[in-house]
């Protein structure tokens, strides 16, 4: 329906964009997803998938990542960090990926982004973000503590 050429348009525009959940994937180059457990039926076993975002923000993200997806129940946190380093760490010859940034967005928590800078917000103390990023051949986290609004 061309709607991701409109967002893109009105993100140039400097028009606000907004997203909640894998609507928050979407202004990002990637996004981990739990989409396929709403396509699998109860009993089977399903995976979280990489999906593309529109490549607005240069940044890989998950929302939820605090929570746990049934029936697995593994945390999302730890699938996460898993997709986020087999995808940067490829060691192939002339590996042209683009090693971004990834963030880990708990409930309840936001990223701001406006006029080239970054904001962290929540509305509840608790809830965190988490910055990902390779260190000593692992995943290593950050975490940043918004400012609660």
């Amino acid at each position: 329906y061309g709607i991701d050429n409109l967002l893109k348009q009105s993100a140039l525009e400097g028009k606000p964009i907004t997203g909640v959940s894998a609507g928050a994937i979407a202004p990002m180059v990637w996004g981990h997803s739990d989409s396929m457990s709403y396509r699998t039926p109860p009993e089977q076993d399903w995976e979280y998938i990489k999906v593309s975002g529109l490549g607005i923000l240069p940044f890989c993200i998950t929302p939820h990542y605090d929570t746990k997806m049934p029936p697995k129940n593994k945390p999302r946190s730890k699938e996460f960090k898993k997709m986020f380093f087999e995808t940067y760490n490829d060691k192939t010859p002339n590996n042209s990926k683009t090693f971004l940034t990834g963030y880990g967005i708990n409930n309840f928590a936001a990223i701001l982004a406006y006029s080239g800078k970054l904001e962290f917000v929540n509305t509840r103390e608790k809830a965190h973000i988490h910055k990902l990023f390779l260190r000593g051949g692992q995943t290593a986290t950050e975490t940043i503590f918004p400012k609660l609004i």
